[in-house]
C-alpha cells in the first residue's frame, strides 16, 4: 500500500500510441522509462536537425525555446533547462503492481 509519485504512464498518452503498437506487436511492452527515453531521443533528434550539425552548443539553445512534440506529449523548457509544465501522478504500490491513483 506505499504511495509514490512518478510521471504519468506515457504509454497512456495518444501521441505515444502508435509506437507503443509497433513494440507490443514485436513482444515488448514499452513500460517504466522506454518512453521516456524515446522521447528524449526524439527531441536531441530534433534540435540537432534544426540545428543543421550535431554540435551541442548550437543544439542547446534550440531546445530551450522550441516545443518539441514526442510520445510524452509537447514537451518545451525554460532558460535553466527544466521542464516547463512537469507532470507527476501518484501510485499505489500493492502485491507486486503499481496503480494510478
Amino acid at each position: 500500500g506505499v504511495l509514490m509519485t512518478f510521471g504519468p504512464d506515457p504509454r497512456k498518452n495518444p501521441q505515444a500510441a502508435p509506437i507503443v503498437k509497433v513494440l507490443k506487436e514485436k513482444g515488448y511492452d514499452p513500460a517504466g522509462y522506454t518512453l521516456y527515453s524515446y522521447g528524449a531521443v526524439q527531441i536531441v533528434a530534433e534540435a540537432i536537425k534544426m540545428a543543421g550539425a550535431a554540435d551541442s552548443a548550437k543544439a542547446i539553445p534550440i531546445m530551450l525555446k522550441t516545443n518539441f512534440k514526442t510520445v510524452l506529449g509537447d514537451i518545451s523548457f525554460n532558460a535553466k533547462g527544466d521542464l516547463t509544465a512537469p507532470a507527476f501522478t501518484i501510485y499505489r504500490w500493492h502485491n507486486g503492481q503499481y496503480e494510478e491513483r
